[in-house]
């Protein structure tokens, strides 16, 4: 999916975890674009560069990106910061763990959402360093390689999420 959508999705289920709490929220919604990070100086090179962005993605920003969509590297993540507990102050502590919760939520998407053969060269295992793929669905989000623009599903869940998130924030 597209950054702004993980964000939403984070987002949305920060709301339905945490109602009421939009800090937590916050940091849900942010854990969730996290992975996508590590994409988006090469965006941004290419964009200045007056380049279709990504269409050429170094070894380099590839093993970066996997290393930010790895499950593997997710749990190790979680275990050293639950090991870590005692340096942090408690709400921080806190934060870093919802925004974990927004972390894994984007691998799933991902998972289902990274499909067409076109771009395999640089689509992630969601496993690294295994070696093995974790692609489930049959769907892909993308147009073509540094497009934004979301697929019809894409916005309609989009915005059902953000709905959701407004219900769960007034309604609670």
């Amino acid at each position: 999916m597209q950054p702004y959508t993980h964000f939403v999705i984070g987002g949305a289920l920060g709301a339905c975890l945490f109602p009421n709490e939009q800090i937590l929220q916050l940091s849900c919604a942010v854990g969730g674009v996290i992975p996508d990070l590590a994409a988006a100086p090469q965006y941004a090179i290419d964009l200045i560069a007056g380049r279709k962005p990504m269409t050429k993605q170094s070894d380099r920003l590839i093993l970066l990106k996997e290393i930010s969509h790895s499950l593997p590297i997710w749990i190790l993540a979680v275990i050293i910061i639950i090991v870590s507990k005692s340096i942090w102050p408690d709400f921080i502590y806190q934060m870093i763990m919802v925004a974990m919760i927004g972390w894994f939520s984007h691998i799933p998407v991902d998972a289902i959402s990274h499909n067409n053969p076109k771009f395999a060269k640089e689509d992630l295992t969601l496993m690294w360093p295994l070696g093995m793929k974790m692609h489930i669905g049959n769907w892909d989000y993308r147009y073509d390689y540094g497009v934004l623009k979301p697929k019809p599903f894409e916005l309609f869940l989009c915005v059902a999420l953000i709905i959701l998130v407004a219900i769960f924030n007034v309604v609670r």
